[in-house]
């Protein structure tokens, strides 16, 4: 969450070029009160989720690929031991 007076280090040029130069890290112009997006999100969520998922073309599936991406994804890589079963989703950690 940010502090009303802005996020500073969104300031550090080097860092932050693009935010730095509009000067994003100064909200201190911003009222948490006005908030205009938070109550929407529900709606777009039900939305997303109401989206048909398309087949997939005919012969895209490799299942030779898809096993290799899984010997890395629960092996080398260890993604499973943040991204775990059922949904394989984040569970909420910031760790990346």
């Amino acid at each position: 969450m940010w502090a009303a007076s802005g996020i500073p280090r969104l300031n550090n040029a080097a860092q932050f070029p693009i935010a730095a130069h509009f000067g994003s890290g100064d909200l201190s112009h911003i009222n948490p009160d006005d908030d205009q997006i938070t109550s929407k999100l529900s709606d777009l969520q039900f939305y997303q989720l109401a989206i048909p998922t398309p087949d997939p073309p005919a012969g895209s599936y490799d299942a030779a690929a898809a096993a290799r991406g899984d010997e890395l994804f629960s092996g080398k890589a260890r993604c499973n031991n943040c991204h775990v079963e059922p949904l394989w989703t984040d569970p909420g950690w910031n760790l990346h």
